[in-house]
């Protein structure tokens, strides 16, 4: 098993996260809490509901960038192609929104295990 799979969970890249804290699990996951209890989601998906696209694009923008920072790699995908087609003023199809909120949801459950048994994560520390 390559060392990048060994170190990635459901969408996280462990490693590139160590790297970008410094190896301070402590903080990272305190970083994910934050990110779990941000109600960004929310944000993005009631701009999509009322076709507000700058307000979705800003939101989505915001997602992209929290979730880069975090290596929440699924996250950032998903969020960084619509930040870049309401940016061109298309707005997302149904499907895309649907991908979008299963994507963030996923994140969030692991994000919540992780929280919840930050020894999950100890054994991948390097």
């Amino acid at each position: 098993m390559s060392e990048s799979k060994e170190t990635e969970i459901k969408g996280i890249d462990f490693a590139q996260a160590m790297k970008i804290v410094n190896n301070n699990l402590k903080l990272y996951v305190r970083l994910l809490e934050n990110f779990m209890n941000s109600g960004m989601d929310a944000k993005f998906f009631e701009f999509m509901n009322k076709g507000d696209a700058a307000g979705a694009a800003q939101a989505a923008h915001a997602i992209k960038g929290v979730s880069a920072n975090l290596s929440i790699t699924d996250v950032n995908k998903v969020f960084a192609r619509l930040e870049d087609a309401l940016k061109k003023g298309i707005m997302p199809q149904t499907n895309e929104i649907a991908e979008a909120r299963q994507t963030y949801n996923a994140a969030l459950e692991t994000i919540k295990t992780l929280v919840s048994n930050p020894s999950l994560l100890e054994g991948l520390k390097k």
